[in-house]
């Protein structure tokens, strides 16, 4: 009989079987009950050996659903153990770096501390302590008369003068190198011409001491563009200069006295100091331009502004 099933454990079990025969013809006199009861029979078993064939198809099909399932997870593993040892690789790169770097910065400081210690070395005094070098050593220059007398104040507009570069100078020309404080004014004054006339002072009495007239014309000529003195080829802190004093001009001492201790006294002393009209004021006498400096270090130390701050 057709409908007869095999074992449904066996792999033929899987085939589905798609070829139905087709129902009897129905006799021509009908059928008998024993026939419809065997008819009835055979399609059972035909739609019970279908369904065992669907149940084994399921759970092949749930199967091959799992494996499906886990598949993905087992092959992204290598990517992430990928991922890991590049990340290890760039951590590894930036500890170098910083290596390398560190090891610059301490080689750069160890060549700059040489530099330096070189520089020292280069700078010092020839002869010092060398009885036989005297008669070689050039003469040492003296410092120029009152300079600490006109020692510039701080201006009003908070620009300071740089004291440690008169200082540098002042060293310079008393181990008798003249020509080193003469460089190092005019590389100052080329960035801050007119901060204050005290450096200016200083190069036009270093340049009239060395007997350099060009230069002396061109720096006082240059001078002159910013501040109201009159120098006239002297030299300003000339121990044999008897020029007359601030008690030539006795309307400016008047006006001082009114002034004097009262907020005005900045401005007074910055017109009488500074040429605002591009060197086309007359100037003061150097003896007179003195006393204005000095009085002007005077009224800032003893400004009751100042003491208020």
């Amino acid at each position: 009989m057709s409908g007869q099933r095999s074992g449904v454990g066996t792999p033929l079990a899987l085939r589905l079987d798609t070829t139905l025969s087709a129902p009897a013809q129905p006799r021509a006199g009908g059928l008998s009950p024993v026939d419809l009861s065997d008819e009835n029979t055979a399609l059972n078993h035909r739609i019970a050996y279908l369904e065992a064939q669907l149940a084994a198809l399921q759970q092949r099909n749930a199967m091959l659903d799992r494996s499906r399932a886990a598949t993905p997870t087992a092959v992204a593993l290598p990517p992430k153990r990928d991922s890991q040892w590049l990340l290890y690789v760039l951590v590894a790169g930036v500890l170098a770096g910083v290596g390398a770097l560190l090891l610059g910065l301490r080689r750069r400081g160890a060549d700059r501390q040489q530099s330096a210690i070189r520089l020292d070395e280069s700078w010092e005094q020839p002869g010092i302590g060398d009885p036989l070098s005297g008669r070689d050593s050039e003469p040492v220059m003296p410092a120029p008369l009152r300079m600490a007398e006109i020692s510039a104040p701080a201006s009003d507009d908070g620009t300071e003068l740089k004291e440690d570069i008169l200082d540098q100078a002042e060293v310079f020309m008393a181990h008798g190198h003249g020509e080193l404080a003469i460089h190092l004014l005019q590389e100052h004054l080329r960035e801050s011409p007119t901060e204050s006339p005290v450096p200016w002072l200083l190069l036009l009495d270093l340049l009239h001491r060395a007997g350099d007239t060009a230069g002396y014309v061109t720096a006082s000529t240059e001078c002159r563009r910013y501040f109201n003195v009159n120098l006239d080829g002297r030299a300003f802190f000339s121990e044999g200069d008897n020029g007359q004093g601030l008690e030539a001009y006795p309307h400016l001492l008047e006006q001082m006295v009114k002034v004097w201790n009262t907020p005005e006294i900045g401005s007074f002393f910055d017109d009488l100091v500074f040429d605002h009209r591009g060197g086309t004021r007359a100037g003061f006498e150097p003896g007179a331009y003195r006393d204005i400096l000095l009085l002007r270090s005077i009224a800032h130390d003893v400004s009751p502004l100042k003491h208020a701050a």
